[in-house]
């Protein structure tokens, strides 16, 4: 083989060479983009399920504000140019990767947002009525209402607790039952409230909860109320 021959073999190896390591250097640059791609489409996908979950159970979404974000724009660009020039580089041209990382991870989070402020809001749906606290405020405090409020505010704990955290997805329709069931029980309790009680038995039983009731507060009114709830003999004078 003369020099000639050999100068020529050496660059056609060397060529073979280069063209292996672009090849390889092209698919580690795509396998790079591969890989931001994947993570942004399963933190999206996640997101996606959950609201999927809450329009299966008809639980309301306003996906109005996240609809905007959606990273359509830098994704079309993105097609486009990849579609003119099929190589690494065409994805990340012109910034268009990062705008899409970057709008894509804004447009997931507000997506998850709404997804758990809607799940907050379904449950305070449930929560029919007032809270315990204020009832506490309005009802007179006789011995049913005190039982039937005790109830209550148990049943109004377990459910509001379902606020604190979003589903987990082979729990969720488990889970919205149990809220709906919760909610219906809570009503029923409800019903047992006597709010019909004269406004003088209000007060006189408002004192006695807070530790006492003054002679003054146990009027005619009360008297007879006492009487015909039998109750009288539940209370004391104390000098």
């Amino acid at each position: 083989m003369t020099l000639l021959d050999k100068c020529a073999s050496l660059h056609e190896r060397t060529e073979r060479l280069k063209k292996i390591r672009e090849t390889a250097d092209e698919a580690e640059a795509l396998s790079t983009r591969l890989s931001e791609a994947r993570r942004l489409k399963e933190s999206v996908q996640i997101v996606s399920k959950r609201v999927g979950f809450l329009k299966e159970h008809e639980v309301e979404v306003d996906l109005s504000v996240a609809a905007q974000l959606a990273p359509l724009g830098p994704l079309e660009k993105i097609i486009q140019q990849f579609s003119e020039k099929p190589e690494a580089a065409s994805l990340t041209k012109r910034k268009y990767w990062t705008k899409l990382l970057e709008q894509g991870a804004a447009w997931r989070k507000k997506l998850d947002a709404e997804a758990i402020e809607s799940w907050g809001g379904f449950i305070d749906k449930q929560c029919r009525g007032s809270s315990p606290k204020q009832l506490r405020k309005t009802l007179a405090q006789t011995e049913s209402n005190k039982s039937a409020l005790e109830k209550y505010g148990r049943i109004y704990d377990e459910l509001t607790s379902l606020r604190d955290e979003f589903p987990e997805f082979s729990e969720f329709s488990q889970t919205v039952e149990h809220a709906r069931d919760l909610s219906g029980n809570l009503e029923r309790t409800a019903r047992a409230f006597d709010h019909d009680v004269p406004e003088d038995v209000k007060v006189f039983l408002a004192a006695i909860d807070r530790g006492g009731a003054s002679i003054e507060l146990l009027t005619e009114e009360v008297l007879t109320w006492l009487r015909e709830n039998n109750s009288e003999g539940d209370y004391r004078i104390v000098r």
